[in-house]
């Protein structure tokens, strides 16, 4: 049996996942078929793996912290220790941290549990010798399609941070918000999916990226920015640029797609790009203004697809370098040498794609007049609205 919130999906095994999988099946051939877990940091969010294929209920996560107390994390109620155990027919608790100082204390807990009716188990691995073995925050970047998410990827990655391993979980929540979204007031009172899961669902010196900006709440976003718990990034790109990338991407062989525009040339399937079509695609217009809230929010940090790949190719260059710096700087990396800069970019290997012309400004090759036409008629506004001529 699984037992696990409806609205995530299975994400990928990390150690984490392997000590709760492990203390969960101890629990349960112990006896116990309904628990909850002590602690709603860095640890219980990289044991998702294992919370997904619990082999039995869990039924709330506890914390000391009153900021998340009576809050959902990753789609179970948050209790103080206090109210779990005059409230909860649950017959166990696992402390899920490795920290050995919050190890210690809590286990020292464990007679006070045992006064309750409950067991209390620790997880039986070595201890982690800081809070969290992930110095980073976590990186929410949010991205318009077709503009150098993978570029974005690799050059965190290569700062230190990790892809999240979760992504697939990531997009079944923004399913899952956008249906809730579309619900009567009531509806969406009684789920247990919110915009702040959005947030917590990101694990520490990980970088999670998303192309839906109509679910990040701004008010949900400034909690979490404000507080340090993740930083939000928006990768933009000159939106003609989005259009070539886009119909090239439709076009592509491999892509579903493809034998509905078969016969069209690339000119034609950027028409479809720019207008919209009618399967359901936006129009670029529409698209861009998705993201104009996040572009002028305080709480968003806003790197260029263009940035990156001049100062890829001009790293000797202070000015060039300087939107990566403080890239780097808003999300946390701290040690940024020109040496370390320059070394980073050198690995991001920019090139374009086979059979195409470049990387940037792609478009003064791949539009013609039409195309030039329709987009100034179609989304022209969207051009100075990011920054653009």
């Amino acid at each position: 049996m699984s037992v696990r919130p409806a609205h995530l999906s299975m994400p990928c095994v990390t150690p984490a996942c392997v000590d709760v999988a492990e203390a969960l099946q101890r629990m349960r051939d112990e006896g116990h078929q309904r628990v909850a877990l002590w602690g709603a940091g860095d640890h219980t969010r990289r044991s998702l793996g294992a919370l997904f294929e619990s082999p039995i209920e869990i039924t709330a996560i506890l914390d000391d912290s009153p900021s998340l107390q009576g809050c959902s994390v990753l789609g179970w109620r948050v209790m103080a220790v206090e109210e779990f155990l005059s409230e909860s027919d649950a017959s166990a608790v696992l402390i899920s941290t490795k920290h050995r100082p919050h190890v210690e204390r809590m286990w020292a807990q464990r007679e006070r549990f045992e006064a309750a009716g409950k067991s209390l188990y620790r997880l039986e691995s070595e201890f982690d010798s800081a809070v969290s073995d992930l110095s980073l925050p976590p990186v929410l970047a949010i991205t318009i399609p077709k503009s150098g998410t993978w570029l974005l990827v690799r050059l965190l990655t290569l700062a230190g941070f990790e892809a999240y391993r979760g992504q697939a979980a990531m997009y079944r929540l923004a399913t899952e918000l956008h249906r809730a979204e579309s619900k009567d007031r009531a509806s969406r009172s009684a789920s247990s999916v919110d915009h702040s899961t959005l947030f917590e669902l990101l694990p520490a010196s990980q970088i999670t990226t998303l192309h839906e900006p109509r679910i990040v709440d701004a008010d949900a976003m400034r909690r979490f920015v404000s507080t340090g718990q993740c930083r939000v990034v928006l990768l933009i790109r000159d939106p003609r640029d989005v259009v070539v990338s886009r119909a090239h991407f439709w076009k592509h062989p491999d892509n579903a797609r493809h034998t509905a525009i078969r016969d069209l040339s690339v000119r034609d399937v950027m028409d479809r790009v720019i207008r919209g079509d009618d399967q359901g695609f936006a129009g670029i217009r529409e698209l861009m203004e998705s993201y104009r809230s996040l572009y002028e929010s305080p709480d968003v940090h806003v790197i260029r697809f263009e940035e990156i790949v001049h100062a890829a190719s001009a790293p000797q260059d202070p000015q060039a370098m300087a939107p990566i710096r403080s890239l780097l700087r808003h999300c946390g990396v701290q040690s940024q040498s020109d040496a370390r800069l320059r070394a980073l970019l050198s690995r991001l290997e920019i090139r374009p794609c086979p059979g195409r012309s470049s990387v940037t400004n792609e478009w003064r090759t791949e539009f013609g007049p039409a195309q030039r036409l329709l987009f100034s008629e179609s989304a022209g506004s969207t051009l100075p609205m990011f920054g653009y001529e």
